[in-house]
């Protein structure tokens, strides 16, 4: 008899404890069922990160100047400078109708041959004419520099016209000016209103 009331009683027990789990998992899927899921506000800003630019500079390269020919022409008058020796001073004058001038620019011949005369810089054509004494002229502008071919025989370009360096402006020729120099090309340089030696700007 003391057996079967035990039994009783631990029946019961299981039963209440299975009722009170069912009871709570019931209550638990509820508060499942009503959990609210948070909504993204789609409007708010995210802010951007800028990562550094990792791209590499371009480095522009000056081009420099370059002689005005491209054949192993000689230099056979100079520029006029003070601080020539008295030797090189002679071949920086030039004797024209009993007077002499100092010469302001070079001279270049070839054994007496034409040559073709080239653009020392990449530029614009400034002005292509003919002077009654200097002969056929082309002046470049390059970078505010203007270089001066002249005695030349013929041109090759127009005023206005793009040339890149080492480009064909003339062909060497004559001039009433540097008649005893034979077939040349006088070339000078103009930079901030005075003249230079042209030589002085190559790089």
């Amino acid at each position: 008899m003391k057996n079967t009331k035990v039994y009783v009683v631990l029946g019961l027990t299981i039963c209440v404890t299975s009722l009170i789990l069912l009871i709570g998992g019931f209550m638990l899927w509820e508060d499942v069922l009503d959990f609210d899921i948070p909504v993204v506000d789609t409007d708010v800003e995210i802010p951007v990160i800028h990562l550094p630019d990792t791209t590499k500079e371009v480095v522009k390269v000056e081009e420099g100047m370059v002689l005005p020919f491209t054949v192993n022409a000689k230099k056979t008058m100079l520029f006029f400078d003070k601080a020539l020796s008295d030797e090189q001073l002679n071949q920086a004058v030039i004797a024209y109708d009993g007077v002499y001038r100092p010469n302001l620019g070079n001279v270049y011949t070839y054994d007496g041959k034409a040559f073709e005369a080239v653009a020392c810089k990449s530029g614009v054509i400034e002005n292509v004419y003919e002077d009654p004494l200097l002969g056929n002229t082309v002046i470049l502008n390059c970078d505010n520099v203007l270089i001066s071919y002249q005695g030349l025989a013929s041109t090759a370009v127009k005023k206005g016209a793009a040339v890149k360096q080492g480009d064909v402006l003339g062909v060497a020729g004559n001039s009433e000016y540097y008649k005893e120099c034979g077939v040349h090309v006088f070339v000078s340089a103009k930079m901030n209103n005075q003249y230079v030696d042209v030589e002085s700007l190559l790089k």
